[in-house]
């Protein structure tokens, strides 16, 4: 099951993920269906995958992490974030580029720093899933 779709803004790219544990990701300019590249590192399914820009995909999983990817270099793992205690089921970007939120299963929400790699707020008001 396809359980998430993001758009790159550079508008040549598309990639998705879910119950297969990865982020797929697809060249619009040459017309294939075919994978372009397929980003393996999560341990559980992908709830979310957003573009910060053509060079970088952020990836949210079951897994209880989620993971910047390099695209540029290789389609590499650049950071990955720990600090949930249940499923990761969604990320918003801030347009800056710098800073995320993801929701969890965990009851919290966390603001991410992607400088640091660390949470720099935890959101603590929910009384279930985010």
């Amino acid at each position: 099951w396809v359980m998430t779709c993001g758009y790159c803004p550079d508008g040549e790219h598309v990639a998705s993920g879910g119950l297969d544990n990865n982020c797929t990701l697809y060249a619009l300019g040459d017309q294939k269906t075919h994978a372009s590249a397929v980003l393996r590192c999560h341990d559980g399914y992908l709830s979310q995958c957003k573009f910060f820009d053509k060079d970088r995909i952020l990836t949210a999983s079951g897994d209880k992490t989620c993971i910047l990817w390099n695209l540029k270099d290789g389609n590499k793992v650049a950071q990955k974030f720990v600090g949930h205690t249940s499923d990761v089921t969604a990320i918003a970007l801030d347009t800056a580029g710098s800073t995320f939120i993801s929701g969890s299963g965990d009851s919290t929400a966390k603001l991410w720093d992607i400088r640091t790699s660390s949470a720099v707020m935890t959101f603590r008001e929910h009384k279930r899933d985010v």
